[in-house]
């Protein structure tokens, strides 16, 4: 399954290629992996939603998704795969139980996303097969951190301080019309923000957007991925 957050989260209602449904989690990824085109009436398929929360909506990769060995794609896929509703570990979820974005923090570069920077309180990624130009990903790396409010002040301010730091070098680098800021957890429940940089030509302008109209079937070049990587990481350092 390339990439690790995709199975994460959703916008709306939190992450999971659908094919022809409305945005809703757990949804079904398939070969072509990732989303219909809302806005310009083409016609679903399955798309790659990396930046899932590793599965905000639960999707099912197809084998071929999955890279030989990688533990992390074997438990994205595991947790993907899981039935519709509050599955039955979830308090072992929440407490951080085989979590795979702790799993992936510090890894660098996966099939998902693509490593920008890692920060005091939080690493960012760059989303492979967005079709958003600068999607980005910012995810706490100190441990299991389920929700915002389990933070204390000081850690509370660091992250959104760097949250808040990626938004202003995606606008800088990218110029979106707006960013819409994503927190969401409901499959993998580990602390993480998407960074959805809004287009005029995007598949929802002027509204809200599809979770599975964000992402593409096919990832970014990996030269244009690394120079945008390398572009937002000198905005975050200077």
């Amino acid at each position: 399954m390339q990439g690790l957050l995709a199975v994460a989260d959703r916008a709306a209602e939190d992450d999971e290629a659908v094919i022809d449904k409305p945005v809703h989690e757990r949804r079904v990824l398939i070969p072509a992996v990732l989303d219909p085109d809302l806005a310009r009436g083409v016609p679903a398929r399955a798309v790659h939603q990396p930046h899932r929360e590793i599965g905000h909506g639960r999707s099912v990769l197809a084998a071929t998704d999955i890279r030989p060995g990688s533990a992390v794609g074997q438990a994205v896929v595991e947790w993907a795969m899981a039935d519709r509703g509050w599955p039955e570990d979830w308090d072992e979820r929440m407490a951080g139980r085989e979590c795979p974005i702790c799993a992936a923090v510090g890894q660098g570069d996966n099939d998902f996303w693509v490593a920008v920077s890692s920060g005091e309180f939080a690493e960012v990624y760059l989303e492979r097969r967005s079709r958003l130009p600068g999607y980005c990903i910012v995810v706490w790396r100190h441990g299991h951190i389920a929700e915002p409010a389990d933070l204390n002040p000081g850690q509370a301010c660091g992250y959104w301080e760097e949250v808040l730091a990626v938004g202003r070098a995606v606008r800088e680098r990218f110029d979106p019309v707006k960013l819409n800021y994503l927190t969401l957890g409901n499959t993998i429940p580990h602390l993480h923000t998407h960074v959805v940089p809004r287009y005029r030509d995007d598949p929802a302008p002027g509204g809200p957007i599809a979770w599975e109209a964000m992402f593409s079937s096919d990832p970014v070049p990996e030269a244009e991925l690394h120079r945008q990587a390398a572009s937002l990481r000198l905005l975050l350092t200077r």
